[in-house]
Order: C-alpha cells, then structure tokens, then sequence
C-alpha cells in the first residue's frame, strides 16, 4: 500500500511539472526583458543624441543588431514606418526584421514598405524589405510577393522571385511557372515582328524593355521553379515551363502532400 501511494505522488509531482513552465525558463524570459529593455533604453539615448543622419543610423544598428524580442521589433517597425527618414536610414530596420521567424506582423510591415515606398532612392529598401520577407515569412505568406512579379523595375521584381525561393511554398509554383512561360515567349529578335513575337507586340523600346525583362528574370524564376520543386522531386531539374506544367498536372497529389506540411509547420509556433 504504501508502494501504491508513493507511486501516485510520483505520477502528481511529475504531472505537475508539466503543467507548470519551469522556473528557469521564466527566468529566461525575465533575463530577455531586461536585455531588451535595455537595448531599447540604448537605442533611445542614442537617438536622442543624434545629431547627423550617421548618428541616426548607428542608433538604428543598435536594434537590428540586437537579439531579437517583441520589445525590440515594435522599436524597428516603427523606424521602418517613418517616413520623415530617408530610406537609406531604415534599411537597417528592415535588416533587423529578418530575424524575426514567421512573424506575421513584421511580414505584413515588410510588404507594405515594399509596396508603397516611391521614391526612386528607395529602391535598396524596397529590395532589403522584400529579402527580410523572404527570411522569415511562414509558407502561407509567400502568396503576398506574386503582386511584384509584374514590376517594372526588374530589380524589384527579381527580389520577389527570389524570396519566394527562399520561403520555398510549392503554393507558389503555378504562379512561378505562369511567369517562366511568360518569359520564354518574349522574342530575342530585335526585328518588330520577329519569330516568337507576343500577339500585339510593336517594335522599339517597348520590346527593349521585354527582352531586358526576360534578361534579368528568366533564369532566377526557373531557378525559383526548381528549388522548391526539389521539395516534390529532389532528383528530377525542369528545363522550361511546358516540363514544368506537366509535372504541375501529373504529381497534384504529391503537391497536395507537400503543402500539407508546410501548413503543418506554419500551425506550430
């Protein structure tokens, strides 16, 4: 009896220690607090201190370079929200965001600069906005960067591209692929009315445009196709879009099986 007992107070002690977090790690919550408190304390006598657009930028580097804590990413979003700064300056807090691992808050931040931002000097925080995204977006996210495929500054476009490679959602694939087949179809031929020619296509530098698109964007959109491809099929490499929509059609069910996952993984903290 006395063994029977001993047992069941064993089994408590042990199901109360799951219940409850252990002190240490409500220590290291508490220690996370107050370093991040005191970086931003830092960040803001700093700030206050500023008194050139350098001075400025080192006080943003204090955050970016910090460990990351909810503290801290309410202190860059906020610099990346300013738009009385230059956007030379909040690079470093659309830098710092990237640290921050499927948070959604930061991702929607991160697009919405990306997209609105319309000086010409923005364009390096455009791009570092879109890197960032790409960095720490969940799969479910990458739907959001489909919008900048069609940009007219290639740069900015390519950027999309290739953070929805980092981010890797096979949800991304159609649309990938649609813009791979877009691609190929613009002609090389300088003459109007060449062979390949799009339907309604005219001659000058519209077509230059086209053809410095496909220059700058074919290869990292396969590139794209294929990286998160290999998540399907590790062993096979498409060649062009009319492999890669026949795949899209053939392996639906193992598409299907893929993204299971990745909603399985974005569900977890």
């Amino acid at each position: 009896m006395r063994h029977l007992a001993l047992s069941t107070a064993l089994l408590l002690m042990t199901a109360a220690a799951f219940q409850e977090p252990p002190d240490d790690k409500k220590k290291q919550e508490q220690d996370a607090e107050i370093a991040a408190k005191a970086v931003v304390s830092k960040y803001q006598d700093a700030w206050k201190k500023a008194r050139k657009e350098d001075d400025v930028i080192d006080a943003i580097a204090i955050l970016k370079d910090a460990t990351p804590h909810k503290l801290i990413r309410a202190e860059l979003i906020k610099v990346l929200l300013d738009v009385r700064l230059r956007p030379n300056v909040r690079i470093d807090a659309a830098a710092g965001l990237g640290k921050y691992k499927k948070d959604v808050a930061a991702c929607d931040v991160l697009h919405k600069r990306a997209r609105e931002e319309r000086a010409k000097e923005a364009l390096d925080l455009r791009k570092r906005c879109l890197k960032s995204f790409g960095d720490i977006a969940p799969f479910a996210k990458s739907v959001d960067l489909q919008e900048f495929f069609g940009n007219p500054d290639h740069a900015l476009a390519r950027a999309s591209i290739e953070a929805v490679e980092a981010i890797g959602s096979v949800r991304m694939l159609p649309p990938l692929v649609a813009l791979l087949s877009e691609l190929e179809r613009i002609s090389e031929n300088k003459e109007p009315g060449g062979p390949g020619e799009l339907p309604g296509q005219g001659g000058g530098a519209t077509d230059d445009t086209k053809r410095e698109r496909k220059k700058e964007l074919l290869d990292p959109t396969l590139n794209a196709v294929n990286t998160i491809w290999a998540k399907v099929d590790s062993k096979a490499r498409l060649k062009n879009s009319s492999e890669a929509f026949k795949v899209l059609n053939e392996r639906r069910a193992d598409i299907g099986k893929v993204r299971k996952e990745e909603d399985e993984k974005d569900a977890k903290p």
